[in-house]
């Protein structure tokens, strides 16, 4: 599913180069959950959004199934996270001047998908806010946000989901009902994935540990 080549990130300051990722190689098949640890500042959040296409490697090549995204331009990019991509943040990114059930169908309308309202009231059912569809953002608490954007990443079918720190905001009761829901998601829906997170009770879900440290790789639990 994901293929990640001797891959670099730098950024310039002050006449000195700073190498967020560093040199990283990575392999991730299709189905697999992942999770990815590591301090503040380790590069973590920046690998996720070179897979996700959201940022540009400085060298070094990404391919998600076995198209190299490196090579595309922003429209392609655009389309590919459209079919394929579900992105989770730490602060949900929701749009405040819809109901939740206008975010999660709008995604599935500008990908010209069909009957959006069923498809969104089924998923909102599956995150248990049903009762929540009405409401705006601002009106819901912090757990009921995410349950909200999960169920937005989801309504594409993508092959895969990237996970920001999907807990970083929220409670411990409500981060362990978030990382039930996207287990339960990934089970039922067969797809690839990544989670970012700093917490290791949460990391120990995944079926495989990453950690990062100066954007490489220094232990992997697959290995």
């Amino acid at each position: 599913m994901i293929r990640i080549q001797n891959l670099c990130k730098s950024l310039y300051g002050g006449g000195h180069e700073v190498k967020i990722i560093d040199t990283l190689d990575l392999h991730i098949p299709a189905g697999q959950f992942i999770a990815i640890t590591g301090p503040s500042g380790s590069g973590k959040s920046t690998l996720l959004g070179l897979i996700a296409g959201l940022d540009s490697p400085t060298t070094g090549r990404i391919f998600l199934d076995d198209k190299d995204i490196t090579l595309m331009d922003e429209n392609q990019l655009a389309r590919l996270r459209g079919q394929k991509v579900g992105i989770i943040f730490q602060n949900f990114h929701l749009i405040p001047t819809l109901t939740a059930l206008e975010n999660v169908s709008i995604p599935y309308e500008l990908n010209g998908g069909n009957h959006s309202e069923a498809k969104a009231k089924d998923l909102l059912n599956a995150v248990d806010i049903s009762h929540r569809l009405n409401h705006y953002p601002s009106q819901l608490s912090g757990g009921e946000q995410q349950r909200l954007a999960v169920a937005r990443a989801f309504i594409n079918n993508p092959k895969l989901i990237l996970a920001d720190e999907p807990t970083g905001n929220l409670d411990s009761v409500n981060s362990h009902i978030i990382i039930e829901l996207l287990e339960k998601l990934h089970n039922q829906h067969g797809v690839t994935l990544v989670l970012v997170t700093h917490e290791l009770d949460i990391a120990s879900k995944a079926q495989r540990v990453i950690g990062l440290e100066d954007g490489r790789i220094v232990s992997d639990s697959a290995s």
